[in-house]
């Protein structure tokens, strides 16, 4: 797979690990994407059950991607797009919960 993350700022930020990602990237791109978690899925609607959600750890071992989240994208549309096909099909799509800074940027999404 070959993934990009976007996030919904202005300009809008966009994550990757693999340059052949690059060409589907709108905004300012960043060849920083260290991981993205397990995307779980609810098994049923309502009862108290919790709300799609997954993780993306983005590398800051250089601290450069400190400044951008100074003030972290709460609230903002995030989506999680598999480009390796040639043609962008997105797996989630969910908003900015959590953000920890540190050499490892982590932020939590739910849908």
């Amino acid at each position: 797979m070959i993934l990009i993350v976007r996030i919904d700022t202005d300009p809008v930020l966009s994550f990757y690990r693999d340059a052949r990602a690059l060409p589907f990237s709108a905004g300012v791109s960043y060849r920083r994407l260290a991981n993205v978690g397990t995307i779980r899925r609810p098994l049923q609607v309502g009862g108290g059950s919790e709300n799609a959600n997954t993780s993306i750890a983005l590398d800051n071992g250089d601290g450069r991607l400190t400044a951008l989240f100074a003030i972290p994208p709460f609230r903002r549309r995030a989506v999680i797009e598999d480009v390796s096909t040639g043609t962008a099909v997105r797996l989630f799509t969910g908003t900015v919960t959590r953000a920890t800074l540190g050499p490892e940027i982590t932020l939590e999404l739910e849908a």
